[in-house]
């Protein structure tokens, strides 16, 4: 290490040579970019790549421990005559290159700052982690040996007439798609049966093994055009492992579309196996290849779409377009355009002369700063979403909302920090325009006030169920077994036609028991009569007999009345159809079944198989009623009957035409919107709101040790015609009742009331 000799005190500053060298083991290598000479360094232990420019190289070269800023200042006019550069600029530079490692001082202490630099640098990249949870990366190996045994057997496939005939493929898969689209769609299972946690396995396996060839073609390329990938490691996509590949070696080339095909070939990847596994998914029957076909070409055309080969996020499409227009650090430039902008209007600072700042263009970059920023939000939103249904089934929406809550404190708190920093620094606040910034912040939370008072759409949606309009119900009064069933559902009935039978053997012994009695009354009270001439005691005996022998007769009345409600018939002429579903794990407990004699029932009352079964008191063993006139039953839960009213816009969406929605109904006046026809409170339904708590379309009260009290649920009808019969009572669905207009504000406080309870 050569050191430098004192200087004399009576040498000026600037022409003191400059106690700083360039790092000898750097490699540079020389490009050109938008037309101009420049240089890309490449740190080999760092692995990080920085660009000089012209200028910027020139003053990198001399830095060698012997030049002085005049020397410094002289050559860079001479070079760039006429342009000129100040000491401090050259200062300002020399310390960026030592923050990032490319120059070494001969300066005493300089172990220590290289220590605080190492620390402040870890802390960003675990700041840079805390926003970004959904995907956390793990240093891994080196794969450049692995990658060259590779390419020999599978790098053919990018080659240029295999590319070709794959984008063929796309092409072909895409179009097919789109000239079936309805086809397609019907054929498409419901979110929760796509994404039930039984299936969450395999989809995660198959995003694994998407991402894992994703990265290997990032590799494959690189070294099919001459580069190197200087690591593989692990990377925990959305909580699924999967691999990514370093290859920023790509910086190195002059040629701007070999850089590009780097980065796009993962994007060509995932789509020529979405297009493989549309064929696979077009020609097998549902299964497991064929969920497994649908979930790769969802996951590779949509991940393209929306993120992957999105420009707006840091992904492969996000460089290639960087790498097209020869602007790296895309982001970080617009970013800092935006800044700069809103800096200069709403605090009036003056603008900085950063020459590192794009000067043209840069309507283009804000632009691009704000759609980056509005869709990164969109996304994190749309994902912290899918995590929150994915968990909903299982009831483990709660680490759904602590990860969405992390996510949301590492995007807000990193840019409040930055924040902090800035008027942190001594005379920050001096040069900020004062009325400029009062001004900004009234107009900022006027427009905060007016976002939250603008009405907003809302909707209330709540499961539903097809039912009979004006349809009598057949209730079971008397439990019993039963015998024979004279219906079945769809045949049609008159009035007082017999539908079914049941037997009850303890009425049955209870009526020969209270015969017994009565006819040994009888004889008691004849007895008595014959007695009372000769006792005077026999009368009062009588008198208490008879009033039994009255009793005995009344109960055995009443008995044989039940016995006779044990032939159930219809009440009105129409058609039968089945009951309401009941919740099986409520039948148990309601059906009042003796221990150990008899079974309940399931599935319809009138099915053959439950011949024998036993049918407790209120059980519904049918309806009947005008196959015509239907209705539309939805539960509504408490907390959104305050919305409904009765005349209120109904659309409804059956499971069984997830492809037909209803919105109107036909009358004699032509086509009528859906509306709400009666809301009434209803504390019959519980087990069919347990049902629908249990598939997750209405909140359930918590487990507790005591039991929670009943939470009635509000039922809204709406009036149906069924002139070409395809609704079937039974059939379920959603309904969404357009109610009035919310705002902003009462959306948020009605969330802080359901949070804590304040309703």
């Amino acid at each position: 290490m050569q050191v430098a000799a004192p200087s004399s005190p009576t040498i000026s500053p600037a022409e003191r040579a400059l106690p700083v060298r360039r790092r000898p083991d750097v490699q540079v290598y020389p490009q050109h970019f938008q037309g101009r000479p420049c240089w890309v360094i490449k740190d080999p232990v760092s692995l990080r790549y920085f660009r000089l420019q012209e200028e910027e190289y020139l003053l990198w070269q001399m830095l060698d421990g012997r030049h002085s800023l005049r020397q410094l200042q002289e050559e860079f006019a001479r070079r760039f005559r006429p342009r000129t550069i100040r000491a401090d600029e050259i200062q300002r530079f020399v310390g960026m290159l030592h923050q990032a490692g490319l120059v070494l001082s001969d300066r005493p202490g300089q172990a220590a700052e290289l220590y605080r630099q190492a620390r402040q640098q870890r802390r960003w990249r675990l700041a840079a982690g805390a926003t970004n949870l959904l995907a956390i990366r793990f240093r891994g190996i080196n794969p450049d040996g692995l990658l060259d045994r590779m390419v020999p057997y599978v790098g053919w496939i990018f080659s240029p007439p295999a590319v070709v005939a794959g984008c063929l493929l796309i092409l072909t898969a895409l179009l097919s798609l789109l000239v079936h689209w309805d086809w397609f769609v019907v054929r498409l299972p419901e979110f929760r049966d796509f994404f039930h946690p039984a299936n969450l396995p395999r989809f995660m396996l198959v995003l694994a093994g998407m991402k894992i060839c994703h990265e290997l073609g990032h590799g494959l390329v690189c070294k099919r055009l001459g580069g190197s990938c200087t690591e593989l490691g692990l990377m925990l996509l959305v909580f699924t492992p999967c691999l990514y590949c370093n290859v920023s070696d790509a910086w190195l080339w002059k040629s701007k579309w070999r850089r590009a095909a780097v980065s796009a070939a993962g994007i060509y990847v995932e789509l020529l196996l979405a297009s493989l596994a549309t064929v696979v998914w077009w020609w097998t029957e549902p299964g497991l290849v064929h969920q497994l076909a649908l979930a790769a070409m969802l996951l590779g055309s949509v991940n393209t779409l929306f993120l992957n080969g999105n420009p707006l996020l840091r992904y492969d499409g996000y460089y290639v377009l960087a790498d097209l227009l020869e602007t790296p650090n895309l982001q970080q430039k617009a970013s800092a355009v935006l800044a700069q902008l809103a800096g200069r209007w709403l605090l009036g600072l003056p603008a900085p002369n950063d020459r590192y700042l794009p000067h043209r263009y840069w309507g283009w970059f804000l632009v691009y700063a704000i759609a980056s920023f509005v869709y990164r939000w969109l996304v994190l939103a749309g994902i912290l979403w899918f995590l929150y249904k994915a968990f909903e089934p299982v009831r483990l929406q709660v680490l759904g909302q602590i990860w969405a809550g992390a996510t949301l404190v590492g995007l807000v708190g990193w840019p409040g920090y930055r924040l902090l920093q800035f008027f942190a620094v001594p005379g920050a606040t001096e040069r900020i325009n004062r009325r400029r910034a009062m001004f900004s912040l009234a107009g900022l939370g006027l427009l905060v006030l007016a976002a939250l008072a603008i009405p907003l759409p809302h909707d209330v949606t709540c499961p539903v169920e097809i039912r009979p309009s004006g349809a009598a119900a057949v209730y079971v009064e008397v439990p019993g077994r039963l015998v024979s069933v004279a219906v079945q559902p769809g045949q049609w009935v008159h009035a007082g036609q017999l539908l079914a039978e049941l037997e009850n053997l303890d009425a049955q012994l209870e009526i020969a028991r209270l015969e017994a009695m009565r006819e040994q009354l009888q004889l008691q009270v004849q007895t008595a009569r014959w007695q009372q001439h000769r006792d005077p005691a026999a009368a009062s005996e009588l008198r208490q007999l008879e009033e039994a022998l009255r009793t005995v007769k009344d109960q055995l009345a009443k008995r044989r009345e039940d016995l006779g409600r044990l032939r159930l018939t219809a009440p009105r002429a129409g058609m039968v159809f089945p009951p309401p579903p009941k919740d099986p794990d409520l039948l148990e407990s309601e059906a009042e079944t003796p221990v150990g004699r008899l079974p309940p029932w399931t599935g319809c009352p009138l099915d053959p198989k439950n011949l024998g079964a036993w049918l407790g008191p209120g059980t519904c063993l049918c309806l009947v009623g005008d196959p015509a006139q239907m209705e539309a039953v939805a539960f509504i839960d408490q907390a959104d009957a305050q919305w409904v009213h009765e005349g209120q816009p109904v659309r409804i969406l059956l499971d069984a035409y997830p492809d037909r929605p209803i919105r109107r109904r036909q009358t004699e006046n032509g086509p009528l919107e859906l509306t709400v026809a009666q809301l009434s409170r209803s504390e019959t339904d519980s087990d069919r709101r347990s049902q629908w708590a249990k598939a997750g379309e209405l909140p359930e009260p918590a487990e507790t040790q005591k039991p929670a009290p009943h939470r009635p649920t509000y039922q809204a009808r709406v009036l149906l015609d069924n002139p070409d019969g395809l609704l079937r009572p039974g059939l379920t669905g959603l309904a969404r009742i357009r109610t009035e207009n919310l705002t902003l504000a009462g959306r948020l406080w009605r969330l802080v009331c359901q949070t804590f309870r304040l309703e």
